[in-house]
């Protein structure tokens, strides 16, 4: 599936993150954590939460999500320090204050072209 937000473009499947149509390095976990996010946007995320998605459940402690969350601020944020995106949530964890889109911002404009869907139907606009 891909994201479409602001200027990023998220495809999990190719494990690709775009900025401006440029493709930006990104550690795996760091992929996972903003794909989970992308998922769920607005609304508060658990730090339990990130653990059983992201971590799959693995043992780690918060300085390994803390520092997570911080080099995606770091990718996303133009101010990571202030952050606009990634929200901390008091005694709650993290909030992905972005709605993304799965649908490009392109074909938005051009909704003429003609899709398939999974199953191999056309669908003709």
């Amino acid at each position: 599936m891909r994201f479409y937000f602001q200027e990023f473009m998220v495809d999990e499947s190719l494990f690709l993150v775009e900025k401006n149509g440029l493709a930006l390095e990104i550690e795996p976990r760091i992929f996972e954590l903003l794909v989970y996010f992308c998922q769920h946007p607005n609304i508060p995320i658990s730090r339990d939460e990130l653990i059983q998605y992201v971590w799959q459940q693995r043992i780690v402690g918060d300085a390994a999500i803390n520092r997570a969350v911080s080099e995606l601020r770091k990718l996303l944020e133009n101010v990571p320090s202030k952050p606009e995106m990634i929200k901390t949530i008091s005694k709650v964890g993290y909030q992905f204050n972005v709605s993304p889109s799965t649908q490009s911002p392109s074909s938005k404009e051009d909704d003429t072209t003609n899709r398939v869907t999974p199953h191999g139907k056309i669908i003709i606009n």
